[in-house]
């Protein structure tokens, strides 16, 4: 249910939060570190500039995925225009959320974001804390993706900064600070027959990391694209010099392209890739099942240095509100580029409801298929 403290539009409007929340919810399912950061940075990027001067929104947000099961998702923000701010900027957002899993996992923080120039500069930061129950499988080839694994609780704190500025149409680049502080809390053992001696409990770990960013954007909407491409490169660099625990680098890229088939009908692609080097804790290491790739499998069953990851989806709408679509991708993780040896499939369809025309918001429900798994996953806003 919406609660709207002014007037109705504040639905629409306060919807590309929603859809923010819930994708990051289900896609990167708000899980071990290595996404944590990002999930409190693009609601910034989210608000469309016609959005209402002043308006408070508070919508709790149902989920599911393998990770968590049953999720809820509560966001309380207030979007509004600074005395003397320029209107032609999009609203700035100040707000708190706050996630509870079915499996006893939670988290809570704050954000704020700010755009200032006519959009030419985003800034932004959050301060999270959370608490998460997964399963750890290994990584590389002591993971070997069976289905051995650990139940590990693991506690964060997170807080970060981040900085963009427009340098040409379409184009944004930026750098985004972050620093970290985890904890191992408790390891069980459902399997005896498994060993991963580098963890124990009461592990703590500091991270600071320095994220230099590029994102080129050309979509014709932000939650619905038609047509158009979404590109970002960035890397992750941590080092001991300014505080943190390891020194290791992750280079990350993907590209989004979106080709109109039909007045109603749109094929979705993504190219994805991910490479690890130096000494990276293992839950920052590229994994299956980020950022809405390889739906179907558990996050982190598999886990290595290198990532590669492929995804096709068809949209139709048949009607104003009702579309179906269905996707499949081809990925893998290996030690090195040239490594290899195993190909993972996934594939699945999906129903979605638009809650919101005017931004071509949809809730979702794929059921998908990835190995011997088959998942369901329910959220807010398309998987990419």
């Amino acid at each position: 249910m919406i609660m709207s403290l002014s007037k109705k539009k504040l639905l629409i409007a306060g919807l590309p939060i929603l859809c923010w929340l819930s994708l990051h919810a289900q896609k990167s399912e708000v899980l071990p570190g290595d996404d944590l950061e990002e999930q409190m940075e693009e609601p910034l990027d989210m608000v469309t500039e016609d959005g209402p001067g002043n308006e408070w929104l508070i919508a709790p947000i149902p989920g599911r995925n393998p990770t968590f099961g049953w999720t809820v998702t509560l966001p309380v923000a207030y979007l509004y225009h600074p005395k003397g701010g320029d209107p032609g900027n999009p609203p700035w957002i100040t707000g708190i959320i706050a996630f509870y899993a079915e499996n006893d996992s939670w988290a809570g923080g704050a954000f704020h974001r700010m755009n200032l120039a006519r959009d030419r500069y985003r800034l932004g930061g959050s301060v999270i804390y959370t608490d998460v129950v997964y399963n750890y499988y290994g990584s590389g080839e002591s993971g070997a993706g069976d289905d051995r694994y650990l139940e590990l609780n693991q506690t964060y704190g997170i807080g970060f900064l981040e900085g963009k500025v427009r340098v040409a149409d379409n184009l944004y680049a930026g750098i985004r600070i972050m620093g970290m502080s985890t904890t191992l809390e408790d390891i069980r053992v459902p399997d005896l027959d498994i060993d991963f001696p580098d963890l124990v409990e009461g592990l703590k770990m500091q991270i600071f990391d320095l994220v230099p960013k590029i994102e080129y954007d050309t979509r014709d909407n932000e939650f619905y694209p038609r047509r158009g491409s979404y590109i970002l490169a960035q890397v992750n660099i941590s080092a001991e010099g300014w505080g943190s625990d390891f020194d290791y680098q992750i280079y990350e890229a993907s590209w989004n392209q979106y080709f109109t088939l039909a007045e109603n009908q749109v094929l979705a692609c993504r190219l994805a890739g991910k490479y690890a080097s130096g000494d990276v804790p293992f839950f920052k290491l590229p994994a299956v099942g980020q950022d809405g790739d390889f739906r179907g499998y558990v996050m982190g069953r598999y886990r290595d240095k290198v990532l590669f990851s492929s995804q096709v989806e068809y949209r139709i709408r048949l009607t104003e509100r009702l579309g179906l679509v269905a996707f499949g991708g081809l990925g893998g993780v290996a030690p090195e580029w040239d490594e290899f040896d195993k190909i993972l499939a996934s594939y699945g369809a999906g129903v979605r409801w638009v809650l919101a025309k005017e931004n071509n918001i949809s809730f979702r429900v794929d059921v998908a298929r990835g190995g011997d798994n088959t998942e369901i996953y329910l959220g807010v806003g398309e998987a990419f």
